[in-house]
C-alpha cells in the first residue's frame, strides 16, 4: 500500500501555443484553448482528465474543435456539468459570457440566460477578462497590463444560474474565492498592501487587513492554485482559475521593478477568518485595519 501511495505520474498535453493558451485545472480535468485564430483567441477547448495511474475507471477526454465563436477565456465545473466561455465580440467592445454544458457543450439548463452581455463603457478596465468559477458564483476580472509591467484590474461577480450582479465592480489587483459565500479582494494604493473581504450574502465588504510594509511592488496577486502563479504570458492569455476554499493558506506574490526575487505573503486562512469575525462583530461598518492590530494572529 506505501508503495502504491508513492507512485507519481506526469502528463504532457500539447497545446498550439503554451504563451497564450488560456487554461483551467479544476474538478479532475486539465481544459485549454485549442485551434488559434488570432495571438489571444481560440476557437475550440479540449479537456484531459488528470488521474492517477492507479485510476481503474473509465477515462472521460473530451474536446469541441469548433464552438461557434472565438473565446478569450474558459472556466469550468465538471461537477456541475458547467462551462464558461469568454466571447469578444464588436471589436472587443462586449465581452459576452456563455454558460454551457461541460458534456455537450448546449444552453446550461439551470442558466436562466444563455449568455450575458459585459460592456466596455461599463468598466474602468477592460483588455484581458479572467473568470474564476466557485459554486453558483462566477468572478470575472478585467486586467490592464502595462508596457512597463504592473496592473490593474476591475471585477465583479455574478451568479451564473440567475445572472443577478452580487458584486459590483471594484477595482483592485485581483480577487479569490475565501469560502463558498465570500471572497478577498488584494488592493494595492501606492504600496500600501490590504486585502479585503467581501460578503457575496450580504452585498458588501465587511473588512480590510493591512499588510507590513515591503517596498512598492510592481504587481500583485493571489496564489489561486499552482498553475495560478502569474508569468510574463498571462497578459496574453495563459492564467489560473481553480478556486481555493480547500487551501489552508491563504498565498500572495509580490513582484518588483528592479529585482528578480518576488515576495511571498502566506497567511493562515482558518486565523484570518476567524480574526475577521471577530472584528466584524464588535464594529458596526466595515473600517481598514492595520498589520499591528490585527497580524499578530498569524
Amino acid at each position: 500500500m506505501r508503495d502504491e501511495l508513492c507512485v507519481h505520474q506526469t502528463q504532457e498535453i500539447q497545446c498550439d501555443n503554451t504563451a497564450s493558451t488560456p487554461y483551467e485545472v479544476n474538478s479532475g480535468f486539465f481544459g485549454h484553448g485549442i485551434h488559434p485564430t488570432d495571438t489571444d483567441l481560440f476557437r475550440g477547448v479540449s479537456y484531459t482528465q488528470i488521474a492517477s495511474i492507479l485510476y481503474q475507471g473509465t477515462w472521460q477526454d473530451r474536446e469541441w474543435p469548433d464552438l461557434g465563436m472565438d473565446i478569450a477565456d474558459l472556466s469550468f465545473d465538471s461537477a456541475q456539468d458547467l462551462q464558461i466561455l469568454i466571447e469578444p465580440r464588436d471589436n472587443d467592445s462586449v465581452k459576452r459570457v456563455h454558460f454551457r454544458t461541460f458534456n455537450t457543450n448546449e444552453v446550461h439548463p439551470k442558466a436562466n440566460l444563455p449568455y450575458i452581455d459585459l460592456h466596455k463603457e461599463d468598466f474602468t478596465t477592460w483588455d484581458h477578462c479572467f473568470s474564476l468559477l466557485h459554486g453558483c458564483y462566477l468572478a470575472l476580472g478585467m486586467y490592464e497590463f502595462f508596457d512597463a509591467g504592473g496592473h490593474t484590474a476591475s471585477h465583479i461577480v455574478i451568479r451564473w444560474d440567475s445572472g443577478e450582479y452580487v458584486m459590483n465592480q471594484i477595482t483592485a489587483s485581483d480577487i479569490a474565492f475565501l469560502d463558498s459565500s465570500s471572497v478577498v479582494l488584494l488592493f494595492d494604493r501606492t504600496g500600501i498592501l490590504s486585502v479585503g473581504v467581501f460578503d457575496l450574502e450580504l452585498g458588501t465588504q465587511t473588512g480590510a487587513y493591512r499588510l507590513p510594509s515591503l517596498g512598492s511592488p510592481l504587481s500583485v496577486f493571489f496564489i489561486k492554485n499552482p498553475a495560478s502563479i502569474p508569468t510574463g504570458s498571462r497578459s496574453s492569455g495563459g492564467h489560473k482559475t481553480e478556486a481555493d476554499p480547500r487551501l489552508s493558506i491563504i498565498g500572495i506574490i509580490l513582484r518588483y521593478l528592479d529585482s528578480n526575487l518576488d515576495i511571498y505573503v502566506v497567511l493562515r486562512k482558518h486565523k484570518f477568518v476567524v480574526k475577521h469575525h471577530l472584528l466584524k462583530n464588535l464594529y458596526s461598518e466595515a473600517i481598514e485595519f492595520n498589520w499591528a492590530e490585527w497580524g499578530g494572529w498569524h
